[in-house]
């Protein structure tokens, strides 16, 4: 199951995000997910998602959870950051299309 979570991160505080981030990176690693990855849109200034890999619904629901918990000592970090509340951060689940054979 493929993990999307999105934000938009107020001009004002790229600096402290980018800061943040290898903070949020590292306690990713508490959950059960692989393949964490970050990236910058190329063409929506200030526009971050966050990649990563779980291996159940339990687990998607668990990390979203805890990444829109504004109490969380990392992760509650972000919600001065961005744009919108942490609980209404972007987070989206896909699941890989097979084909039928």
């Amino acid at each position: 199951m493929q993990i999307f979570m999105e934000y938009k991160v107020n001009d004002d505080y790229v600096v402290d995000y980018e800061r943040l981030i290898p903070h949020i990176k590292e306690a990713m690693k508490q959950f059960e997910v692989w393949n964490y990855r970050t990236y910058k849109a190329f063409d929506q200034p200030n526009l971050f998602v966050e990649m990563f890999e779980v291996t159940n619904q339990q687990e998607y629901e668990y990390v979203k959870s805890s990444r829109r918990n504004e109490n969380d000592p990392v992760f509650g970090k972000l919600a001065p950051l961005i744009t919108k509340p942490l609980a209404n951060m972007n987070c989206w689940a896909f699941i890989e299309q097979k084909e039928n054979n």
